[in-house]
């Protein structure tokens, strides 16, 4: 897959010092084809999925 820019980034800011954690999640495999990771994510809140 092309490298293309970073559109969203999700930060969570605590008072506690924690482990960084970081995640990627890659929202389409091509136009209007999307990944398994992002399907899991939301096929609770969608009919077609």
């Amino acid at each position: 897959m092309p490298e293309i820019p970073t559109k969203r980034i999700l930060m969570e800011l605590s008072k506690n010092k924690l482990p960084l954690q970081e995640n990627t999640l890659t929202i389409e495999a091509k136009q209007y084809i999307y990944t398994s990771e992002f399907i899991s994510l939301i096929k609770d809140f969608y009919l077609k999925y």
